[in-house]
């Protein structure tokens, strides 16, 4: 009877070691993930209220060398409200062909500053910096349940 009390207390006692440092953990990911959320947010509608969306063409497609591999570019002209042509290289997707029209963001004031339309990895590193103390906390939680459900002896 009284071991099964000191085994009851043991596990109790590192339940609550275990338990702590995932909330903590857990907290300051999730806190971490929301506010790198509210900030991409906020960035994008900077982006939007101040940019100005034109219709860009592909105009040649070639190939450039960056550290011994082949990246696929593009060459895009567009033309800005105010009648001036820009011209720049990018990162060709796999699908687009000479001709081709793709959305062209750019501010106004500064027509040189422009942007593709498609900007999924911008933030990736917002994204990607709680991984790790998300990973911690979540593995903190899995260590938690494991000695709830196993018994002490």
């Amino acid at each position: 009877m009284n071991a099964d009390i000191v085994a009851a207390r043991k596990k109790r006692v590192i339940l609550i070691v275990l338990a702590v440092p995932t909330m903590i953990l857990l907290a300051l990911a999730l806190h971490g993930i929301y506010s790198d959320y509210m900030r991409i947010k906020l960035a994008q509608h900077r982006l939007k209220a101040r940019t100005t969306e034109a219709e860009g063409t592909v105009v040649a497609l070639h190939d450039a060398w960056h550290s011994g591999q082949r990246v696929p570019k593009e060459t895009v002209v567009f033309t800005a409200a105010s009648g001036q042509q820009i011209q720049f290289s990018t990162l060709a997707n796999i699908n687009d062909k000479v001709g081709m029209r793709i959305p062209v963001w750019y501010d106004p004031l500064q027509p040189d500053n422009y942007a593709l339309g498609d900007r999924v990895f911008g933030f990736s590193e917002l994204i990607f910096d709680n991984a790790p103390i998300l990973v911690a906390g979540l593995f903190f939680l899995f260590l938690v349940l494991r000695v709830s459900v196993s018994s002490i002896d």
